[in-house]
């Protein structure tokens, strides 16, 4: 049983065990015979059972039917058959060794679709009482199985070993596989070149975390030839080099996305990783791999669970009873049995879905705590920035910002000279890197005008700064005014909208030059104003965005 059903007392409700679901994956498995491939799979399953069962499984057990086993000295063991739609699943709970009233619940399910099989796998922890925090898994079953089909994830053949990409071809496919919409599971990039290009050992063992993550992630092996090819594709901001670890989450979006939404992590941070280095770096990947795969996913809704089969077993079993005439004692006692059932899982959900709930209150505090103390360190480090900054110009110190001829480097110039003033979001790179624009020199004087004068103006205030701001501007023949916002904003789509932490917002002022339709001699700077970042941000330049009258 899943729940306490003892009833409630003077000292409150009765104490519901709390179940907190560990992991849980769906692997689809393509094949020129679906239902050769269903059997392979089922007996598959059926070995691995037999293993763990402490007990011979029953002789009709490997004919693929239905079967319990919940006899004194074996693991409780049920299995559920179905002919239409043509389904097998189990259930196999097994005690926790080292904690009391702690125990494991692993579900698994095939299903035979009319050209592949489906196969999926949930791991649940139960508790009844304290539960001390253990690592998390992926059941060996799924490694089983993988290892003997041609498993498909996202679409991508998957396996227990990572995917090592050395050629260009294969640096194709990583990226169409990072860019998919339809990616439901991280990427998890493991590169070996070193800052001269020689492959030597990943910083962790990309074989082992694909192991450990089986289903629940894309783990590739990155060697240095091929993270170059890589950067010449998603840019330098979005690769991975130097024998750091990336991992790329589903819905990567060039243009929109943060470098910092796809979280980077180098090898000097991997080796001073807290508790344990690159050990407990890896165990951090894993962790956050198999918690992601039971975070606002369930797998089924495309795979039914074990409680909804047996609930379909018991409804096919009283219509065929039924049918053949049966007694209204018969009826009522599968009556019965069915609404216990139903009753059973009822109160198993609503173990999981209040723990769920509890666990998303407590990552929502989390969360928040996080960010405000971010936002107090961002703005501590800023403060300190304007103090450094006004002491080097004092001194006379201070690194000058080349002016450019071409957009070519224009990340790292970015990166170099507006750090902390002006952030350039990866679609307004993108845009620029792209432009026939022939005046590269004025796209770099307006980002330093934003940085020496806008971003004072903002801070600080004051009409001093503000004409200062107007004058500087005037100089080049530029001026800032509201953008294509208001009423029409809509009218473009997202044209004029942006993703910032993860919020969407409005390019609400640009920068004006030539208003020439040319690509080659037009100019806007489009961007807005952060407050708690206290930094402007650039969406795009340098080209017209569209408006009704282009």
């Amino acid at each position: 049983m899943i729940t306490n059903t003892q009833k409630p007392t003077s000292a409150g409700r009765a104490r519901l065990s709390r179940v907190r679901s560990v992991s849980q994956v769906l692997l689809t498995f393509q094949s020129d015979d679906p239902k050769k491939t269903f059997g392979e799979i089922r007996m598959e399953a059926l070995q691995w059972l037999a293993n763990r069962a402490g007990s011979l499984l029953p002789k009709h057990a490997w004919a693929g039917e239905s079967f319990d086993m919940l006899e004194v000295g074996a693991q409780p063991v049920s299995a559920l058959a179905l002919q239409d739609p043509f389904y097998w699943c189990f259930r196999i709970n097994d005690a926790d060794k080292d904690v009391a009233r702690r125990s494991w619940t692993i579900e698994a399910g095939i299903l035979l679709d009319e050209s592949h099989v489906l196969f999926g796998c949930r791991l649940q922890c139960v508790a009844l009482g304290e539960s001390p925090e253990f690592v998390a898994t992926v059941p060996g079953v799924v490694a089983q199985v993988v290892n003997h089909h041609a498993a498909y994830l996202d679409g991508r053949r998957v396996s227990s070993k990572a995917w090592y990409v050395d050629s260009d071809n294969e640096v194709e496919e990583l990226v169409e596989l990072l860019l998919s919409p339809d990616r439901s599971r991280p990427v998890i990039v493991v590169s070996l070149g070193d800052k001269d290009g020689r492959d030597g050992p990943g910083v962790i063992d990309a074989d082992d975390l694909a192991r450990l993550t089986v289903g629940a992630a894309h783990v590739i092996t990155l060697t240095g030839d091929a993270s170059y090819a890589l950067t010449d594709r998603l840019g330098k901001a979005f690769s991975v080099f130097h024998q750091a670890v990336r991992t790329y989450c589903p819905k990567l979006d060039l243009n929109e996305d943060a470098p910092t939404d796809h979280p980077i992590a180098l090898p000097g941070s991997i080796e001073g990783w807290t508790e344990g280095g690159a050990t407990a770096f890896k165990r951090f990947l894993v962790e956050r791999a198999l918690g992601d795969t039971v975070s606002g996913v369930d797998i089924y809704r495309e795979l039914p669970s074990f409680a909804d089969i047996h609930a379909q077993v018991l409804k096919q079993k009283r219509s065929k009873a039924s049918e053949r005439g049966a007694s209204e004692k018969e009826l009522l006692t599968l009556a019965y049995e069915e609404i216990d059932t139903l009753n059973h899982e009822l109160e198993e959900k609503k173990g999981l879905y209040d723990s769920l709930l509890k666990a998303a209150d407590e990552d929502h505090k989390q969360i928040k705590a996080e960010r405000d103390q971010a936002r107090a360190d961002i703005r501590s480090l800023q403060a300190r920035l304007l103090y450094l900054e006004a002491a080097l110009h004092a001194t006379g110190k201070q690194e000058d910002a080349p002016i450019l001829d071409s957009f070519e480097g224009l990340e790292d110039w970015c990166n170099n000279f507006l750090s902390g003033r002006v952030h350039v979001m990866p679609r307004a790179f993108r845009i620029a890197t792209k432009s026939a624009f022939e005046k590269p020199e004025l796209a770099y004087q307006a980002l330093l005008i934003l940085r020496d004068y806008f971003v004072p103006m903002k801070r600080e205030g004051g009409m001093e700064k503000k004409k200062a701001y107007e004058q500087a501007l005037a100089a080049l023949g530029l001026e800032d005014t509201q953008s294509f916002t208001g009423a029409r904003a809509g009218e473009q789509g997202d044209e004029y909208r942006v993703l910032y932490n993860g919020q969407p917002r409005c390019l609400d002022r640009h920068i004006k030059g030539s208003s020439s339709r040319e690509e080659r001699f037009g100019f806007r700077l489009y961007f807005f104003w952060d407050d708690d970042s206290q930094q402007a941000v650039v969406g795009s330049f340098p080209t017209h965005l569209t408006t009704r009258a282009t």
